[in-house]
């Protein structure tokens, strides 16, 4: 499903991507392009941030992508991303 949505995420967050392995940058990129292709995707939790910002996260393998719509604009904005370890 494609909403016409796109997704954004801003540059110091950007540049730490940069550094990953490229399965790692790969993976990341489909989960931003999932995101914005379906904004409405239930997130796996939700955190309030200062302010009252509300925040969705998911998780996408070994990535844990924080995130909020804006359908405004049609923008998925990604917020935070953090790597955490599998279980086996």
């Amino acid at each position: 499903m494609n909403l016409g949505y796109t997704y954004a995420t801003d540059r110091a967050l950007l540049e730490s991507a940069f550094v990953l392995p490229k399965r790692d940058r790969d993976r990341l990129q489909r989960a931003f392009e999932e995101l914005a292709g379906n904004p409405f995707h239930p997130p796996k939790f939700e955190s309030i941030r200062p302010g009252g910002l509300r925040v969705h996260v998911n998780q996408f393998g070994p990535w844990r992508v924080s995130w909020r719509a804006d359908h405004a604009v049609r923008e998925v904005r990604t917020l935070d991303i953090e790597r955490i370890p599998l279980r086996s």
